[in-house]
């Protein structure tokens, strides 16, 4: 088989969606993390990681780029949010360190303001709550996680 290069859309903790670059839409599929089919793009260590063949995690971060929602090599935030982002995404205002031991902190967390998962609206740390997952750090108003918690309508 041929490798693609593709993005993850979403992630559950036994498969990803994935969109196929350059494909439309229709070939988008969810793939088992276990079956071998998944493979990093850049390998690296803490800092500069991605999605390895069996779906393990250097660390607790995001696998994609928060701004851009690509794999690749990743600096990660260790404030609060836990997004990741590619070098080349950062701000130039806010580099990360030279040592990958160093601590580094987005400039969303450097500055207090987070995004809602749900409506991507920014606001305080006060007016969002966190998930519950152990090292998640999406976070919500507490109104949209409510709305994601709601059956979906069945078809008619």
């Amino acid at each position: 088989g041929k490798w693609c290069a593709s993005k993850v859309l979403l992630s559950s903790e036994s498969s990803v969606r994935v969109h196929y670059q350059g494909w439309p839409a229709k070939w988008d599929e969810w793939i088992d993390r276990s079956a071998g089919r998944l493979r990093a793009r850049q390998a690296g260590g803490k800092r500069a990681r991605a999605l390895e063949d069996e779906g393990g995690r250097g660390d607790n971060s995001e696998d994609v780029c928060a701004l851009c929602e690509e794999v690749g090599q990743l600096v990660c935030c260790d404030g609060p949010c836990r997004r990741s982002f590619h070098i080349e995404c950062v701000p130039l205002n806010n580099p990360p360190p030279h040592d990958e031991r160093a601590k580094w902190r987005c400039a969303d967390c450097l500055a207090r303001r987070y995004r809602c998962f749900g409506c991507k609206e920014w606001a305080a740390r006060d007016e969002l709550q966190q998930c519950a997952a152990r090292h998640c750090g999406k976070m919500f108003h507490p109104a949209c996680l409510l709305a994601s918690l709601q059956p979906f309508p069945k078809a008619a």
